[in-house]
């Protein structure tokens, strides 16, 4: 394939830059990490579809450790992860924000990466990918490591399981965040607030329309959690669960994450 000729020229200029760069003092104590965007030109079909488009290598590097060297394949990372990536691996304890995992110590027992391939969102997790719309709707569901090709849309048979139902949940919590955080200037660690207005919050998580809307549900008595009313200046921590009633039927849920 063309692509070939660059792929031989990135090789040799890789191999000319750390030729010098193993001459330099600083070179045992850097950790060097090397990817890609996407891939570009594809030879093989399992990469000729919507999760092959992305498979590129992440490459950790550490020439004082060379003797650790070990190959990640079954993990689930992305260029996300980078940051949380190498902050774990230099030991780094102390807070910060990062739409990432660490990838490295692989802590995360069912890890998830999230993928936008425009008109799409793509989530996998362990061994699933699905693909869901701007709205959040599920589109399909695949197998990917038996099906490479991604030929199976298993949605009809896998739509209702706890699986799916957790991978679409944290797909549209990690956008909304993500969006939300873009839009107010919130990307800052200690710009996340450890809690948040019920009024606030309902009206973020549009269960109601308008924030006044919700502070009027709460004098109403319409939203309650362990029986007890809340104020609209209550305010929810992660891990809450409330009821909110709307004419005869009561709608429960958990706060998962904050606005």
């Amino acid at each position: 394939l063309p692509i070939h000729h660059c792929i031989g020229y990135v090789d040799r200029a890789l191999r000319k830059f750390f030729e010098t760069a193993r001459q330099e003092p600083w070179y045992e104590n850097t950790l060097f990490v090397i990817t890609a965007d996407h891939t570009n030109e594809l030879g093989y079909k399992e990469y000729q579809n919507d999760k092959g488009v992305y498979e590129v290598p992440i490459i950790f590097f550490d020439p004082s450790n060379t003797a650790n060297a070990r190959y990640i394949e079954d993990y689930p990372m992305c260029q996300a992860d980078i940051m949380s990536s190498v902050l774990g691996y230099l030991g780094y304890d102390q807070a910060y924000n990062s739409f990432g995992e660490d990838g490295l110590t692989q802590a995360k027992e069912h890890p998830f990466v999230v993928v936008y391939n425009e008109p799409v969102y793509q989530v996998f997790s362990d061994s699933l990918m699905l693909q869901m719309d701007e709205h959040g709707q599920l589109i399909s569901v695949y197998p990917f490591r038996e099906d490479r090709l991604l030929q199976q849309n298993r949605k009809d048979e896998l739509a209702d399981t706890e699986k799916v139902a957790m991978m679409l949940h944290y797909g549209k919590a990690y956008i909304q965040q993500y969006i939300t955080r873009m839009l107010e200037n919130r990307l800052r660690e200690k710009d996340w607030e450890m809690d948040e207005r019920v009024d606030k919050y309902l009206f973020a998580m549009r269960i109601y329309k308008t924030r006044s809307l919700a502070a009027e549900a709460c004098k109403k008595g319409r939203v309650t959690m362990h029986g007890q009313e809340l104020k609209p200046s209550r305010t929810f921590k992660i891990g809450d669960k409330f009821s909110v009633r709307k004419g005869p039927v009561t709608y429960t849920y958990e706060v998962l994450q904050l606005s």
